[in-house]
């Protein structure tokens, strides 16, 4: 069996070795190439506005993960205004989400070495009616995670084809 992997590096080609140790973990968690093939995608371009804004990997804080939202959907250099006809790349909802939710991952990893924000990107609120509490809900009180930063998504239908006989 091949086991697919990937290797961040900075702008001067040198391994990102932190965010390696967390895309080892990932491999050895067996996630799948696809989802391994994007938190690294995921991470460099973090480390890339990380960059524009001169600030270092782990004192980066939850405010620079709310202006990352707002870059991944309007990628504009720090200090400079963008037209607002201006076409560009603009990320879709679910591709910013997909990125924000690659660098919270990192970070909880890096909580975990009690290292960076990871502790700061959490919001912890009380349960309430809608969440699924499981088999034992209500016993305990409990609270539920939730990530501050996520943008509003369109849920998409799945499409069908019709076949005709001709």
């Amino acid at each position: 069996m091949r086991t697919e992997t990937y290797t961040v590096v900075d702008g001067e080609g040198r391994v990102v070795e932190i965010v390696d140790d967390y895309l080892a973990l990932c491999t050895d968690r067996e996630h799948s190439p696809n989802t391994l093939r994007a938190r690294a995608f995921d991470l460099k371009v973090w480390l890339v506005f990380l960059q524009l804004l001169e600030v270092d990997l782990l004192t980066a804080s939850p405010e620079h993960v709310d202006q990352f939202a707002g870059w991944l959907r309007r990628p504009v250099q720090p200090g400079r205004l963008r037209p607002a006809d201006a076409d560009g790349p603009a990320r879709e909802p679910s591709t910013v989400n997909r990125a924000l939710n690659s660098v919270y991952m990192f970070y909880e990893f890096l909580a975990r070495r009690g290292v960076g924000m990871g502790a700061q990107l959490a919001h912890r609120r009380a349960t309430s009616t809608g969440d699924h509490g499981g088999f034992l809900a209500g016993i305990a009180e409990r609270q539920v995670t939730r990530r501050p930063t996520r943008l509003k998504q369109v849920e998409r239908r799945p499409g069908f084809h019709r076949f005709t006989n001709t």
